[in-house]
């Protein structure tokens, strides 16, 4: 809830900073004027917290992902072939191990 907050925040600051610079580019107003309303821009502060970047990762397109980097469910493949179903590229085939 709290990075909610400090998200719309900053969604709002930057809007309104988007909006003076499109001022300042057309003449509107004067680039000291527009850094001076810039330093009013009330950005998310929550005393006695902060927060820290992870770097997290996001796979947007499955498809595009090169082949190297899928991994197979082997349990969940086991699971379908036991249960019945053809699983196309798998089979599950018996091992002699020494006991």
């Amino acid at each position: 809830m709290i990075l909610a907050y400090r998200k719309k925040k900053e969604e709002a600051a930057n809007k309104k900073e988007e909006v003076l610079a499109e001022k300042v580019a057309t003449g509107e107003i004067s680039a000291e004027k527009a850094v001076e309303k810039m330093e009013n821009i009330q950005r998310a502060e929550i005393s006695g917290s902060h927060v820290r970047k992870v770097p997290t990762l996001e796979i947007f397109d499955l498809a595009l992902i090169p082949r190297e980097y899928l991994v197979p469910d082997t349990v969940k493949i086991k699971e379908a072939i036991r249960s019945g179903l053809e699983v196309p590229g798998a089979k599950m085939v018996d091992r002699e191990i020494l006991v």
